[in-house]
């Protein structure tokens, strides 16, 4: 837990786009203004409480649990391997395609990147040649 300590109208700062305001300091009371975005709910503890208790929910910190985050994070490095696979390949066909000075056919644009839909300019060419 962060603990701050704040005079009247000084603020805090949550993320981007919540201030906490310190609206009034009497004795053990300190009235607090919130701004926060219209999808953000703000609530006293016992009315959130009473709120989940209601929709049969228990309270929770919306935090995800470092097993999510542990299974998310090996998704996304699934996910980038993938791609920096395929960015490899393209690259490579791009340099093969600029040493030999022709575009590639179908055939060899399967080899490098599995079955890709013929292009609307061979099958014209195809057509061109019955």
């Amino acid at each position: 837990m962060l603990v701050l300590s704040r005079y009247r109208d000084e603020k805090i700062i949550i993320g981007d786009d919540i201030i906490v305001t310190v609206v009034e300091i009497r004795g053990d009371r300190v009235r607090l203004g919130i701004e926060a975005p219209a999808n953000i709910d703000v609530h006293r503890q016992e009315i959130y409480e009473r709120i989940q208790k209601d929709a049969g929910t228990p309270p929770s910190n919306n935090r995800p649990t470092a097993t999510t985050l542990a299974s998310e994070l090996a998704e996304k490095n699934r996910e980038i391997s993938r791609l920096q696979k395929i960015i490899r390949n393209l690259c490579f066909f791009c340099h093969m395609t600029d040493v030999h000075d022709k575009p590639f056919d179908d055939e060899q644009l399967m080899a490098f990147f599995g079955n890709v839909p013929k292009s609307p300019t061979n099958q014209n060419e195809q057509k061109e040649k019955k």
